[in-house]
């Protein structure tokens, strides 16, 4: 390749017309087989000649380049050739790109305008749901939860007027936070290891709720993540287990009244606002015991805060294939995720 490298800086520093081209082409070719130079070599300085389009047909080449031996003029038929079906090629696949990008933003653009439309479609059953059975509609919040799902797709539904969101990983919440608007309401409704306490409520100054409180040892955490970061208070809703499976996170109904306790004692950074629960899928009393439960917790917050107006414990319960009863049966916020974002992809 010292060759073709010499033909360039030699070429550079030449400024003549076509003919005076094809001469130093035509020399060069023939010095390169005097030295043996590699065919390869020499068809890349073709290349390079046809590139430059000093010639125009297979009779000019051969008229301008009168070798003892056919190879080179060969050479630079083929070259030729080559170059037009490369170029083709070439322009055959900057239109398919071109074609595909308009196709995957055309795409793109959809799979956003659907998502708008099911987070709409599902305020409004909610608000059906609420008109059904004299609730008013404003009571209810609808939370998005686009656990493993772009942060475009929380950008969209936050352009459609939409400002409160759910995340159930601790990683995922981070990285989305740091690069969507400031004003958006987050809701940490997943597992969360106490030694992530501090850290969420520090790089997620708008976390608006961590919903999934169901120790002293996380309430703790999450209090002296506050004092940490200087944030005056967060907003807790404890979570409970009314379907007592194993697989399932939460207080039992039993517990709850000790833990709240215990809050209101050790955690002074820690708002109580609010019961959690998932409940088992098709049982519907699941929602029932979170209501029992909100009364009693209801009764120990209220004398403790020395007003008996505090405001009504929230009952955030209801997912995507159980929220419209759960409306009925007294949610105050629903947790919806692939019903608003389509499934899931956990392979990422």
């Amino acid at each position: 390749m010292r060759f073709l490298s010499r033909f360039t800086f030699g070429f550079k520093r030449i400024h003549v017309r076509r003919v005076g081209i094809c001469i130093f082409v035509q020399k060069k070719i023939r010095a390169s087989a005097h030295r043996n130079i590699a065919e390869g070599e020499s068809l890349l300085l073709l290349l390079m000649f046809c590139i430059l389009r000093s010639v125009t047909s297979s009779n000019s080449l051969r008229n301008i380049f009168r070798s003892p031996s056919d190879k080179v003029c060969k050479f630079l038929v083929a070259a030729r050739t080559d170059l037009g079906s490369w170029t083709r090629q070439r322009q055959n696949m900057a239109d398919f790109s071109t074609s595909t990008d308009k196709t995957e933003a055309v795409t793109n653009a959809d799979r956003l305008a659907d998502i708008i439309a099911n987070a709409q479609d599902v305020r409004k059953r909610i608000d059906d749901q609420c008109a059904s059975v004299g609730r008013d509609p404003s009571s209810v919040t609808l939370i998005p939860v686009s656990k493993t799902k772009p942060a475009e797709d929380i950008q969209a539904l936050y352009d459609a007027g939409y400002r409160h969101f759910g995340e159930n990983y601790f990683q995922e919440l981070v990285d989305k936070a740091a690069t969507l608007p400031k004003d958006i309401h987050w809701h940490f409704i997943g597992h969360l290891q106490s030694s992530k306490s501090a850290p969420l409520i520090r790089l997620v100054p708008n976390l608006a709720v961590v919903e999934t409180v169901d120790s002293i040892k996380l309430a703790t955490k999450l209090n002296n993540g506050c004092v940490i970061s200087e944030r005056a208070a967060l907003d807790i809703y404890i979570q409970v287990d009314t379907s007592g499976e194993d697989t399932k996170s939460g207080i039992l109904p039993a517990e709850l009244s000790g833990l709240i306790t215990q809050i209101l004692a050790e955690c002074p950074r820690l708002r109580i606002r609010g019961l959690m629960t998932i409940g088992a899928p098709g049982d519907m009393t699941c929602f029932d015991r979170l209501v029992e439960s909100a009364v009693d917790a209801q009764a120990l917050l209220s004398p403790a805060a020395g007003d008996p107006a505090t405001p009504p414990l929230q009952l955030s319960m209801g997912m995507s294939s159980d929220f419209e009863e759960a409306v009925t049966r007294g949610s105050t916020s629903v947790r919806v995720g692939s019903t608003i974002f389509g499934a899931r992809n956990y392979a990422k």
